[in-house]
Formats: C-alpha cells, sequence, structure tokens
C-alpha cells in the first residue's frame, strides 16, 4: 500500500524568504527555481504557487514572461537617452 503524502503543515517559506531569494537571485525567478531552492515537492509547490500569486495580487512582484521579478526591480537591459555629462565625466540621462 502506498503511503498517502502528507503537505508539511509549516511551509518552509515564507513570503520575505521569497522576495529576499528574488532579490539575491535574478536570474533564477522562475517557479522552477524558487521550489528548487526551498526544496518543495509536490503539495508545498502548490502553496508557493498560491503565494505567488498573492504576491503578484498585491503588487510586489511581477511577470515578465515566465519570470517573476520583484515590482521595484530594474530590467537587466533598458534603453537609455544620454543628454550629456556631468562636472565628473559621468553620463546624464
Amino acid at each position: 500500500m502506498k503511503k498517502a503524502f502528507k503537505a508539511s503543515q509549516v511551509p518552509s517559506f515564507t513570503r520575505q524568504a521569497v522576495l529576499e531569494f528574488l532579490a539575491r537571485n535574478p536570474s533564477r525567478s522562475s517557479k522552477r527555481e524558487i521550489a528548487k531552492h526551498f526544496n518543495l515537492k509536490n503539495n508545498d509547490r502548490i502553496a508557493l504557487k498560491s503565494l505567488l500569486n498573492e504576491l503578484e495580487a498585491e503588487g510586489a512582484l511581477q511577470r515578465r514572461g515566465t519570470e517573476l521579478v520583484r515590482a521595484d526591480a530594474l530590467p537587466p537591459i533598458t534603453t537609455l537617452d544620454i543628454t550629456g555629462r556631468d562636472d565628473d565625466g559621468g553620463l546624464i540621462g
């Protein structure tokens, strides 16, 4: 007889831990990578998906394609208009 899987009562991840992981690892921001980092299996992955949907609804996360990023994070590549240089030679955009 197979044992029934029981999800852990207390998740091994928290809202803050997920947000910190995304801030430290912007290149590893898919649901799969987050689940792998927190070593989540089966029903815990469902809880993670629910948490990510809540964070997205609150505006703490945004989807960029299949990746999740913090709402306050800048994209890795962007287009800027350079208007000049300052006194120290730095670019002004």
